[in-house]
């Protein structure tokens, strides 16, 4: 016989069995059972472990539910339901879910509801004046404040750091009473995000600076805000809102502010700006006068010192801007570069500096000026330049603005260049544009007074109208006090001129003869009182280019002072003075900070036109 017979005395060799959820193999021997454990059990009918899973059981990965077939394999599973708006599902053990979004709060089984007040969470969508819809921060008082200022001033991440929008809004009305507050932002860091009011106020009682340090590409929006800043001793920039602010945005700002200080660059708004927008925005008072006093140049009620900045439909009223002994004062701007001015209007305002004060702007170049109005009083002491829209201009252009003095008047010292429009022009452009004046609106113990400019050169007036009665020392013009190669046309004169030397109807003096004033299609309808050289129409007129123009002929004072006559120069016939149009001034206006309105009450102007010299005296004196 070839071979042995083996008896196995147990299994046979390689055989398996299961053994509740073990697998149980024969050993080589057949003497016994090998035994390891199944992770998912044991299969009875293929006596092997199951391989995925336990049958009939379930996961949830990724919001999807897959089921363990009778084999030990998941299935390919199934998508949980979809999500309601706001919502996320997700897998919650082996099931699914629903989380509800940031800014959202689940309501029911499966409903998100989104937040929009922040008594009902951190987070909310709040949608703004402008109608669009931002998830933010909730502020809700003056600690959160500080601590996102610190957190963002410090160099760390914008606080919270899940807030991925970097938006915040204001939870309710705050008031910031630390003196030491620092300001949200600084030069190294600044505030770059959104940050909305909530048509809340925000109020800092009194300390050194404004809400914000530094703004660069950020927005500023629905915010009414009141400030009491006294600067401090090494102050470059300073402003109710933010200290400086770069290519940032700022819609619908209600502001009022009480600065004091020694301070360059001082702003109701900002202190110093480049390349921003301004939208929509009042600065005004709510309870006592605004008040911006400083010991430096360049103050604004909106903005000190700004470059490229855009300020349209805006207003400022009640504002009281004082700079005694320094330049460049303005309701909205103190100095500016490049800056365009659109649908803006001050009103109840006064505002003083040493030299460079306008109603609007202290100081303006290479900007453009359209539909602006200013009725507020402006004073420059000592030798200042002073104008009831701007004070000093180097090549803008202004359209359809009004210098409205019918209440308010215009005052300097023994300074050259005080206009009721312009106090000095060089290269700009003036088109539609109008000063309407009763009583001395303007009054100057200085050189270069006029109705519109004070002092002008290459300069180009057209279709513009100087209305009041003015007195000055030299050079008092009914339109332009100092006249250099500038060119006039279709532009009116109607007033009192009272002036000791060089006093003219329409111009005081053009007497380079290098430089004439041209003047085309013009009128003067001014009376004029005694003095050395005065005319109807102009005063000296040594270099004056007249094509067409009219004054009233009357025995009282001759047409030119001194100078050349002209044949163009023609007695006026009342039915050939073009009527005026109707002028729409600001006289009066008022605003409420809690209801965050503003109004103004418009009055309609139509000068008549005068028949006599007596006429026309009792209309502008």
């Amino acid at each position: 016989m070839s071979g042995t017979a083996q008896c196995y005395t147990t299994c046979s060799p390689g055989s398996k069995q299961c053994s509740g959820n073990n697998l149980q193999t024969c050993n080589s021997s057949g003497s016994g059972w090998d035994t390891s454990s199944c992770t998912y059990g044991c299969n009875t009918s293929t006596n092997a472990c199951y391989p995925q899973c336990k049958p009939n059981t379930q996961k949830c990965t990724n919001a999807r539910i897959y089921t363990c077939t009778s084999s030990g394999n998941w299935n390919s599973g199934t998508d949980c339901d979809a999500p309601p708006v706001g919502g996320t599902t997700i897998c919650s053990g082996n099931n699914c879910d629903l989380s509800c979004n940031k800014g959202y709060v689940r309501t029911g089984s499966w409903d998100c509801t989104k937040i929009t007040s922040c008594d009902d969470g951190d987070y909310i969508y709040y949608t703004t004046s402008s109608g669009s819809e931002v998830l933010a921060y909730c502020l809700k008082d003056e600690e959160v404040l500080t601590f996102l200022a610190k957190a963002i001033n410090d160099e760390n991440h914008p606080y919270p750091e899940d807030n991925e929008n970097n938006a915040y809004v204001l939870a309710n009305d705050i008031t910031i009473n630390a003196a030491d507050w620092p300001g949200i932002g600084t030069s190294k860091t600044p505030f770059t995000g959104h940050f909305y009011g909530g048509n809340h106020i925000l109020r800092i009682s009194s300390a050194k600076n404004g809400i914000f340090g530094d703004i660069n590409k950020g927005t500023v929006a629905d915010l009414k805000f009141k400030s009491i800043i006294n600067t401090p001793d090494d102050c470059t920039s300073i402003g109710g809102l933010s200290s400086t602010s770069t290519d940032a945005n700022f819609y619908k700002i209600y502001g009022s502010t009480d600065i004091k200080g020694t301070c360059t660059n001082v702003g109701g708004l900002i202190g110093t700006d480049k390349n921003s927008t301004f939208d929509d925005s009042v600065f005004e008072y709510i309870d006592t006068h605004s008040d911006l006093s400083a010991t430096a140049d360049n103050i604004g009620g909106f903005i000190g010192s700004a470059n490229k900045s855009v300020i349209r439909n805006s207003s400022a009223s009640y504002t009281q801007i004082s700079s005694n002994s320094n330049k460049n004062a303005g309701i909205f701007i103190g100095d500016g570069t490049s800056i365009t001015i659109s649908d803006v209007d001050s009103c109840s305002c006064s505002v003083t500096a040493a030299t460079n004060a306008g109603g609007i702007a202290g100081s303006l170049k290479d900007s453009n000026v359209r539909n602006v109005s200013s009725a507020c009083n402006v004073t420059a002491v000592e030798s200042g330049i002073a104008g009831g829209l701007v004070g000093k201009d180097t090549g803008s252009t202004y359209t359809h603005s009004v210098a409205n003095l019918l209440n308010n008047s215009i005052k300097a010292g023994s300074g050259k260049g005080v206009g009721g429009f312009v106090g000095n022009a060089a290269t700009s452009s003036f088109t539609s544009c109008v000063v309407i004046g009763y009583g001395t609106f303007l009054s100057s113990t200085g050189e270069r007074t006029g109705g519109f400019a004070g002092n002008s050169g290459y300069s180009s007036y057209r279709e513009c109208v100087a209305i009041g009665k003015l007195s000055g020392k030299k050079d008092t013009g009914g339109f332009i006090g100092y006249g250099m190669s500038d060119q006039i046309d279709y532009s009116i004169a109607a007033g009192s001129v009272i002036g000791k030397t060089y006093s003219g109807g329409f111009i005081g003096t053009s007497e380079l003869t290098s430089f004439p004033v041209t003047i085309n299609n013009s009128y003067s309808l001014s009376a004029l009182s005694t003095g050395v050289y005065y005319g109807g129409f102009a005063g000296n007129a040594k270099a004056l280019k007249v094509n067409t123009a009219y004054w009233y002929d009357t025995p009282e004072w001759p047409a030119i002072g001194t100078g050349e006559s002209f044949d163009t120069l023609k007695e006026l016939d009342p039915s050939a003075v073009p009527e005026f149009d109707e002028i729409g001034i600001y006289k009066s206006c008022t605003f409420d900070m809690s209801a965050s309105t503003s109004s103004t009450s418009n009055q309609t102007f139509k000068m008549p036109i005068p028949k006599s010299v007596e006429d026309l005296v009792s209309v502008c004196k």
